[in-house]
């Protein structure tokens, strides 16, 4: 049995530029396991921040990060270990992940 929330978590999310260079990633709500994320693009490469809680989500973010530059993703920051920001950080091939050690 499936259940339906009525909301359409395949929706990506929006982007804007809040800066020059610097992105926010504002994903629509997905009820559980939501976050928002954002990343930088500097002269030899893109860092982001936060992943996302799926496979699905975090792909959406890259491929909105690779719209905007074909720079790579070379470093990741989390921001908390929470899984909504650090569940697809196996998505980011290559890149050095900042997190605290705990």
């Amino acid at each position: 049995m499936s259940v339906s929330t009525g909301i359409d978590v395949s929706v990506p999310g929006r982007l804007q530029e809040v800066a020059d260079g610097v992105f926010a990633y504002v994903q629509p709500d997905g009820t559980w396991m939501i976050n928002n994320t954002g990343f930088l693009v500097a002269r030899d490469g893109v860092t982001a921040i936060d992943a996302s809680s799926t496979e699905r989500r975090t792909g959406a973010f890259l491929d909105t990060i690779a719209g905007v530059t074909r720079l790579p993703v070379r470093t990741l920051v989390n921001t908390h270990h929470h899984p909504d920001h650090t569940a697809g950080n196996g998505l980011f091939a290559g890149a050095t992940i900042v997190a605290h050690d705990n």
